[in-house]
């Protein structure tokens, strides 16, 4: 007696019809979970068919498939019917042959992102937007319920225009951060000494270990106080001789650092294992750019410890 191997999904009467021809067959009741993974493969078999004939009668099992898969899967013919009827009403069909080639996105940028374009602070955007000066093009509720906002490039370059703000591209970025050394303004001396701590670890790619500079900052300041130098104003951690190197991460990564990201000009890795500045700058900059940077740096903490 000859026989031939299938293992594939038949159609309920199948067995019935074998039988009659008069031969026997061997079959096997599927779970819902096995079942589910022939109908998948008997869908993409049928379809290939279609494709290689384009015989008629081939849509008709690809839809007998179409609607073995939504039955086991807990949906009606009527429920799949509908939801196909809606989606007609809704989005239309394809009765206009209509091929899509191309879509022009006009992109949203995020409120920080919008930061990073301009040079302003991101206090000073949040401030605008909250006196109704600056106002989104699109709002963000989060599961929370904060706000998260949005902005077109149009809108971005219109309220730079406005309040002479000046945009930041790949052209200007690394005049910007020039610039922004030159002019930088000290509340602390946390800029500079993140600058110096930085350029002296920066490898050939632009990146520094943050560690490195954390160990910077702390040997900064204990020498300061162990020289009976004023180390920092009172309030800040670095006044106290009992400052862990877990607050000075958080103290770098707060204050100077931020500043340096909202504007462009640094980045940190996910792990925050390393400190970048902008390829666009540091590709740019020479041996004299940073001897200069150094130098405007130590003039910067001269001054600032004058006065403290």
């Amino acid at each position: 007696m000859g026989e031939k191997i299938y293992n594939k999904l038949v159609r309920d009467r199948t067995p019935e019809i074998i039988r009659s021809n008069g031969d026997e067959c061997s079959i096997e009741i599927l779970d819902d979970e096995e079942y589910i993974k022939m109908l998948d493969k008997m869908l993409d078999e049928e379809v290939a068919e279609y494709h290689a004939d384009n015989n008629i009668e081939k849509l008709a099992d690809i839809m007998e498939v179409i609607f073995s898969v939504a039955r086991v899967r807990g949906c009606s013919v009527e429920r799949l019917e509908k939801i196909r009827q809606d989606k007609v009403n809704s989005r239309g069909s394809f009765a206009k042959k209509i091929l899509l080639k191309k879509v022009f996105h006009n992109k949203l940028y995020s409120q920080n992102e919008f930061v990073r374009m301009v040079n302003i602070q991101s206090e000073t955007l949040h401030k605008y937007i909250s006196e109704n000066k600056v106002k989104p093009d699109k709002v963000v509720l989060t599961p929370n319920n904060r706000a998260k906002n949005y902005f077109y490039e149009k809108t971005i370059k219109k309220y730079a225009d406005e309040f002479g703000w000046s945009l930041i591209t790949d052209d200007s970025v690394k005049n910007q951060f020039m610039l922004f050394v030159l002019k930088m303004q000290m509340t602390y001396s946390y800029k500079p000494l993140l600058l110096k701590g930085f350029f002296r670890f920066a490898d050939d790619e632009g990146k520094a270990q943050f560690s490195d500079i954390v160990d910077y900052f702390d040997k900064f300041y204990k020498k300061r106080r162990n020289n009976g130098l004023v180390a920092e104003k009172k309030g800040s951690i670095y006044s106290s001789n009992n400052c862990s190197k877990k607050q000075i991460e958080n103290n770098i990564l707060r204050f100077p650092f931020k500043r340096f990201y909202d504007m462009n000009f640094m980045e940190i890795s996910c792990n925050q294992k390393y400190i970048y500045l902008n390829p666009k700058i540091y590709n740019r900059l020479s041996k004299s750019d940073i001897e200069y940077i150094l130098t405007i740096c130590d003039t910067k903490l001269d001054e600032y410890y004058r006065n403290v």
